[in-house]
């Protein structure tokens, strides 16, 4: 019997070491090393630690995240960022369940989005006739702005800042211009295009009345 409790005893204390050992395991946030993210463009990525004792809490303690994302308490941070671009840097902080801290600053770049037109081609006009075509855009962050960055249009047709041809082309003829769009944040995208003018309608011929 006293081999048997000496045993037992042995185990016990055993285990209390090893127990002890895991606990006084420091509090580490792992390396963060973020991927770049684009504005406008949904972005997912996690932060974790190790040691002290689970589950942990994460936040941020200092700095600023970009806008449109979020750390949550897990450690997920994501979102639709919506920011100029350029490098943020934020302190994160995780809190073990006994109440032990650590900390890392953690540096994130925000990339310039890519923005487009939905059309990369217009309907062609005609000479004499009501023109109307609207454009769209895509990417960064509405409202958009659209102008005539180089070439000129058909005489007669006009680009609005909201992206509408309109007008009435005066002659036929083809036209190629470049349109440019600037969102909101003053990010800028350019598109060329080629309008063509097809000539008037023939007038229909008179018929002169008592010919035969």
């Amino acid at each position: 019997m006293r081999i048997f409790a000496t045993v037992v005893a042995a185990v016990a204390l055993a285990g209390a070491g090893a127990d002890a050992a895991h606990a006084a395991t420091p509090l580490v946030l792992l390396p963060v090393a973020l991927f770049p993210a684009t504005s406008s463009v949904f972005y997912s990525a996690t932060v974790s630690a190790t040691g002290g004792t689970a589950p942990y809490t994460y936040s941020v303690v200092a700095g600023t995240l970009p806008k449109g994302l979020t750390l949550s308490p897990d450690g997920s941070l994501s979102g639709v960022p919506d920011d100029l671009p350029g490098r943020f840097a934020f302190t994160v902080q995780a809190r073990d369940a006994a109440g032990a801290a650590a900390t890392t600053t953690v540096t994130f770049s925000l990339a310039a989005p890519t923005i487009v037109l939905t059309s990369v081609a217009i309907p062609s006009a005609r000479a004499g006739d009501n023109y109307r075509h609207a454009l769209f855009a895509s990417g960064g962050s509405p409202r958009y702005l659209f102008s005539l960055a180089r070439g000129s249009l058909p005489n007669g047709l006009h680009l609005a800042g909201d992206g509408v041809f309109s007008g009435v082309p005066t002659k036929a003829g083809v036209s190629l211009f470049t349109v440019q769009i600037i969102d909101s944040r003053g990010i800028r995208g350019e598109q060329t295009f080629r309008l063509v003018v097809k000539k008037a309608k023939a007038a229909p011929k008179k018929t002169r009345l008592g010919s035969r």
